[in-house]
């Protein structure tokens, strides 16, 4: 959040979703600005004119008002955002700068909110990548992992900001998003409020399932009447209102090999996968391995067909499958006796390590080091 932007339609947004929610879960409310230090010169914030727009009448006309009177007024800022009262009597404010060290900010942060029972946070962009740096100038526009799932462990339900990028269709980065806070916070659950209006944005939110009555209220709330030209609702199963892309459940590696039983007895044998499928029953050349959620194609064409790794193309390209591990740890232990393997941390971001199989495709087990 910057002060440039009080009072602009992504506020509108931001403060529609947020009296909804007070509304139909009670509060206490609580903020994190995530108050971006520096100014910057372009056109963020531009977007405060929509005041008796046709598009938003019928919809929280007073919060408009409200809205209208700071963006156009001597101070934009923050600070007035609190004092107009845009957001119910008992929501409390953490206002300071986002600042270094990181984390003692951020536990400031958490003591302001205490007794909140819905935190929303606005980060200037959103949710960290996997390559976000806090300790850099433009670290404090990002929430980073270990944030989110400090707040998810302590307060029933948190609604995070995200500004989309390129990288992908929107709605393909909800989707992502909500599988990556999925798997931040295994044991909440996980939801998605898109705004379309002006420049596109989404509020993500984390919650007890308790919560998950109340969040289908929110949901209705905001996707119905005058509303649904505004919001729609992706990750409450039934309640979707967004048109999704076909699920993929999974996806598994074909690996050429040069001798079938050799290998079905390293995966089985030495990683501890079962053989789920073999065939021909005489003399079979194909087979498929599975291990929880892993699964890997097995096949021997010929002995012309040799097998060929990735780093056999080019030294870069040292992986050939990367297997999503939420313990590495305890598997490397688990793998210890027969291999010498020990979980660590790269240089890419992850923590895991790699295993090479009889035809020296190497599978490297491991996780996201901020997961």
């Amino acid at each position: 959040m910057q002060d440039r932007y009080a009072g602009d339609v992504g506020d509108f947004s931001k403060f529609a979703l947020c009296r909804v929610l007070h509304r139909e879960l009670g509060g206490p409310l609580g903020v994190i600005w995530y108050l971006y230090p520096h100014s910057e010169a372009n056109n963020d914030g531009k977007h405060r004119d929509y005041l008796g727009r046709r598009e938003f009448s019928g919809c929280d006309e007073e919060l408009q008002q409200q809205l209208h009177r700071v963006a156009h007024g001597p101070e934009r800022s923050v600070r007035q955002l609190e004092l107009t009262g845009v957001l119910p009597q008992d929501t409390r404010y953490f206002g300071e700068p986002v600042a270094r060290p990181r984390e003692a900010w951020f536990e400031r942060a958490i003591a302001q909110m205490s007794g909140s029972k819905v935190v929303v946070v606005d980060p200037d962009n959103g949710i960290a990548g996997m390559n976000h740096r806090p300790q850099t100038r433009d670290g404090g526009k990002h929430i980073t992992h270990e944030e989110i799932r400090s707040l998810a462990n302590r307060f029933p339900c948190i609604v995070i900001y995200h500004h989309f990028d390129r990288s992908a269709k929107h709605h393909i980065q909800v989707d992502r998003q909500i599988a990556l806070l999925r798997s931040i916070a295994p044991d909440k659950e996980v939801c998605a409020f898109r705004y379309h209006r002006f420049s596109p944005r989404a509020y993500f939110l984390v919650y007890e399932s308790e919560l998950r009555r109340r969040i289908s209220q929110v949901s209705q709330a905001l996707t119905e009447g005058n509303w649904k030209y505004h919001f729609s609702c992706l990750g409450l199963d039934d309640q979707d209102v967004h048109p999704k892309t076909a699920e993929m459940t999974g996806i598994a590696p074909l690996l050429i090999v040069s001798d079938l039983s050799k290998s079905i007895a390293f995966y089985r044998d030495r990683l501890g996968f079962a053989v789920t499928h073999s065939s021909p029953d005489v003399n079979p050349f194909f087979a498929i391995v599975e291990r929880g959620g892993a699964r890997l194609f097995l096949k021997h064409v010929s002995p012309l067909v040799k097998p060929k790794p990735n780093s056999m193309s080019h030294p870069w390209a040292k992986w050939d499958a990367f297997v999503s591990c939420a313990d590495p740890d305890g598997l490397a232990m688990e793998w210890r006796n027969g291999m010498d393997v020990s979980a660590e941390d790269t240089d890419d971001g992850l923590r895991g390590f790699a295993v090479r199989d009889p035809d020296g495709y190497t599978l490297f087990f491991g996780r996201p080091r901020t997961l």
